[in-house]
């Protein structure tokens, strides 16, 4: 799922890559949040039946000191499905 989700937000904004940190894969993009709101598109998905919808500005956030770079708030989570 993860490397699904990263290849089509690649297709929207092209510095997006793939990291690890601290064992965990993350997205990045080469670019301040503010840049990608109106680029990249809400994501939905299901839980228990209901459909959540996440725009932008619910998943991209900096980190201290890094308002050059925009995390992606999906990471991989290991496990028999990813």
């Amino acid at each position: 799922m993860y490397e699904s989700v990263l290849k089509q937000m690649k297709i929207k904004e092209k510095s997006i890559y793939g990291s690890v940190v601290e064992g965990s894969k993350i997205m990045v993009a080469r670019k301040a949040c503010h840049d990608l709101y109106d680029t990249l598109d809400e994501i939905s998905f299901s839980l228990q039946g209901t459909t959540i919808h996440i725009q932008p500005r619910g998943y991209l956030y900096h980190m201290r000191g890094q308002n050059d770079e925009c995390f992606i708030g999906i990471e991989s989570i290991p496990d028999n499905s990813n």
